[in-house]
């Protein structure tokens, strides 16, 4: 019998049974670690449950997605044609997929994989607090991931889909609250706890679920600075069993991504000295956060 198949038959019986015997933890915990440290490739093949669902969910979002879209670009033509004006039917139908399929990860997760965002009381730290530093986090590490993105000067190919969606109500609405909510669902909540429930070490599965965050952008000009993200947000949702902090981190980055880069390039990178300098004090500043933040929440 597979190594696998007898752990999964063992736990099974433990759990109908109600009744987790120390020898049947034991016979457990040996054949996990005898997968784990015998087995050839035992990291991929415990990681690739996960992944896949992850994949799964984002691929079916964006099928479940398609017929909107297609409505919602006949629907635009129809209005351009009743009231023989332009409204810009790219960006309409490109907000209204977007939505339908962010919609649809959110739905997939809560029904089918039974995710929550609830917030487990964690000692010595008020919730408050933890809101506060996420904030803070998210706000302040803006800065330094876009100097990096300047400096490696990496190609955009997706820079006039988001100027169009900054223009456009239901656009801002996907950008700023629907697709920071379902990514967190999809990247933190999914696909980094089954690989952590597969007997993964949390920082395998905090920087693997952070780069196919990156990846999933498919912008070589955003995949650097999320996967960055990711490692923090990822390492929040670990340190408090919750997707909240994330959710108050991406949302507040996505939401600084709406400031023109006009206002950017005049108030923080006028030359590169102000921008390196604002980097590194906004660095330090996450950095306190965040040891804070670990300091605090070491008793949970």
């Amino acid at each position: 019998m597979h190594l696998t198949q007898q752990a999964r038959i063992l736990l099974y019986l433990c759990i109908k049974k109600q009744n987790y015997s120390f020898i049947e933890k034991e016979k457990l915990s040996a054949i996990l670690s005898k997968g784990r440290n015998g087995t050839k490739g035992w990291f991929l093949y415990r990681a690739w449950p996960g992944t896949r669902s992850a994949i799964y969910v984002y691929l079916m979002s964006m099928l479940a997605a398609f017929p909107v879209g297609i409505a919602a670009a006949f629907s635009c033509e129809f209005i351009e044609f009743l009231t023989k004006t332009t409204i810009n039917s790219s960006a309409w139908t490109m907000a209204i997929y977007m939505l339908a399929a962010e919609l649809y990860i959110i739905h997939k997760c809560r029904k089918k994989f039974h995710l929550r965002v609830r917030l487990e009381k964690i000692q010595q730290m008020p919730k408050t607090i933890i809101f506060l530093l996420a904030f803070i986090v998210g706000l302040f590490q803006a800065i330094p991931i876009s100097a990096l993105e300047r400096f490696m000067d990496l190609p955009d190919y997706m820079e006039q889909d988001f100027v169009d969606l900054t223009h456009n109500p239901i656009g801002i609405l996907v950008l700023c609250i629907i697709a920071p909510i379902a990514e967190e669902y999809l990247f933190r909540g999914l696909m980094m706890r089954k690989m952590m429930r597969w007997n993964i070490s949390p920082w395998y599965a905090i920087i693997a679920s952070s780069i196919m965050f990156g990846l999933i952008h498919l912008n070589p000009a955003q995949i650097p600075g999320a996967i960055i993200l990711g490692i923090v947000m990822a390492w929040m949702c670990y340190r408090t069993r919750s997707l909240i902090p994330g959710i108050i981190i991406h949302i507040t980055n996505n939401t600084l991504c709406l400031i023109p880069e006009e206002c950017y390039d005049t108030y923080i990178a006028s030359t590169p000295m102000m921008e390196g300098g604002l980097s590194l004090v906004s660095i330090a500043i996450v950095i306190l956060s965040i040891c804070l933040f670990n300091k605090k929440t070491a008793a949970s």
